[in-house]
Formats: C-alpha cells, structure tokens, sequence
C-alpha cells in the first residue's frame, strides 16, 4: 500500500465520563484557584492552584465547612451565591483568608454547570488573585498622593516667605494690583501699611544674621497676631521691610492697627545697641484712599512708600500718614 493511501484512525470516545476527565483536566491546569459547589453549596472539588493559593489541602477543604469568608465580606458573598443560583454570570471583587490567616484581594467569577436537561448540577467558582494588582494601585495611590504633597508644598514655598511664614514679593505684586483695582471698581475704603526695622543693618552687623532672622521672625508673629481679619493680607516685601494689605479699612482703623503693631514690637525689647532707643523698633507708612479717588495702584504705593521715608526722617519708631 503506498504512503498516499494509507490511513490511521483513532477511536472517539464521546461519553459522559470522557467529558468529566477533560473537564477536570481543564480546571487542573488554570493557574488560577477554582471550586466547585453542588447545589447546597457543599464543596465538590478544588484544583491544585486552590490548595496553592489558599493552602487548603482537598482533605481539608472537600466536604467540610470552612469560613474563608471575612465577616465584612458575607453579605456581598451571600448575594453573589443567590445571584449564581438564578443563572447569572456574576463577577466580584472581595477578600478572603488564606489558611495561614491571609488576607487576599480576589476577583470572583460564577457560573451555573446544569446537565443536557437544564438542570442545576454544580456551581463552578473561579478565584483570581489579585492582591499583587491591588498592592500596586495602592502603591501608586500613595505615590499620587505624595506628588500631590509635594506639589502644594511647592506651591506654598513658591508664595511663602520660608523665614516668616508670611506672603512673598510676587504675592504681595499679586494682591495689591487686584485688591487695588476692586476697591477703586466698587469704591471701596483701602490702606497700604509698609513697614521697616530700624537700623537693621546696624542689628545685623553687631548681633549676627541668626539674630537678624530671629528679629524679623518675631516681628512678623506681631504682625500675625494683630491683623487677623482674613481678607489682611501680610507681606514680606523684601530684606527687612514687610506690608499690609487692609481691604475696607478706613485710615482710623488702619492707624489703630499700625499702632498696636509698633507697640507690640517696642514690646518685645529685642536689644539694639546701635540703635537710638537701645532696643528693636519699627517705623510705618501708611496711605489710605476712599470713594472716588483717582489714583493709579502704583501712584498710592509711592504714597505708602512716601509716607514711610516720612516717619523713618523724622524719628523713626513712629507711624506716618499720607490720605
């Protein structure tokens, strides 16, 4: 007989049995766990990534009742089960334990196994474990979240003065123009304190830039504390001379708090031996407009300005008023 006319054949056996193996057979290799229930939800049979993952031997798991099932996840389990018994395919994310008391992340699929007549034999549970995939999300979380931190806190640092914790320049620059501009719009009252250590450069040079800093700190805590109102807005404009911007402030009420400033710092007695008074002190300008005036922003700066070379010419430690 030539090659071309010879022919093999292999018996099929096409019966309930054969189909039970390669089912079985099926379910061995997935390497992912996987159960089957009977219709009281009685376990029937595990596959050996069950007893891997789970480290339930078949001896241990077939047939008995173990609870695997966190508390906190029953009622989700319950209603899965219930929901897999009216033939739906269900798909969930829950937790369960693991022999050694484990908690595992795992994604549950169900479905219905039912004979050539329609009915119920068996569930089958596909368990999938992704507690790797969701330590990574967390981990991903946790690094959005510290970016997040990051960010703001540049943020922050690229408005703040790191040294008083007040305003920067560039948010000084930024307030003033538009605060400015609204209360010239709605013809609102606006003061302008600018402020100025007396001989500084006289502190810093006999006491050293670590005092220097510590003044300036302490100067700034008095400015905190007397002006409270949130729509205040404190400044440090730049080496030793600081800003307030007063939105609805007459200038008696500006003039009251530039007051109670000058006399908290007078206050803290830091000593200045090179300075007239023997002791840290500031002196301020002050510029006010109302209703109706019509003056650039930068016309009523050199007004506060004007008014602060005012105060540190005749005497320093006191307040100056141009309205």
């Amino acid at each position: 007989m030539s090659k071309e006319n010879r022919t093999f054949s292999t018996p099929i056996i096409d019966n309930q049995e054969n189909r039970n193996s390669k089912f079985k057979a099926l379910i061995n290799a997935s390497p992912d766990p996987i159960v089957i229930y009977d219709t009281i939800g009685k376990t029937t049979y595990m596959n050996p990534a069950f007893e891997k993952v789970y480290g339930y031997t078949s001896e241990e798991f077939i047939g008995k009742k173990i609870n695997f099932v966190p508390e906190d996840e029953l009622e989700k389990t319950v209603d899965a089960w219930k929901r897999t018994l009216n033939d739906e395919k269900v798909y969930l994310e829950t937790r369960r334990y693991t022999k050694a008391g484990k908690i595992l992340n795992i994604q549950i699929s169900t479905a219905m196994i039912r004979d050539k007549n329609q009915n119920h034999l068996e569930s089958i549970v596909i368990h999938r474990d992704i507690t790797p995939l969701k330590q990574a999300e967390q981990e991903k979380e946790k690094l959005i979240t510290e970016l997040m931190k990051a960010k703001i806190e540049l943020e922050k640092l690229a408005r703040v003065d790191t040294l008083t914790a007040l305003y920067n320049r560039r948010v000084f620059d930024e307030v003033y123009e538009k605060e400015f501009s609204l209360a010239q719009r709605m013809g609102n009252d606006f003061s302008l304190l600018m402020i100025d250590v007396d001989f500084f450069k006289k502190f810093n040079d006999r006491y050293g830039h670590q005092k220097g800093d510590d003044c300036l700190q302490a100067i700034s805590s008095c400015m905190q504390k007397n002006a409270q109102r949130i729509t205040d807005t404190l400044a440090r404009y730049g080496g030793e001379e600081f800003a307030i911007i007063m939105v609805n402030t007459n200038t008696e009420n500006a003039l009251i708090l530039a007051e109670r400033i000058r006399k908290d710092v007078e206050g803290l007695s830091i000593p200045h031996d090179d300075s007239i008074f023997g002791k840290v002190t500031i002196s301020l300008g002050l510029a006010t407009i109302g209703k109706g005036a019509e003056i650039s922003h930068a016309q009523f700066f050199e007004k506060a300005d004007n008014a602060l070379y005012k105060a540190k010419e005749t005497g320093r430690n006191k307040i100056a008023n141009i309205s």
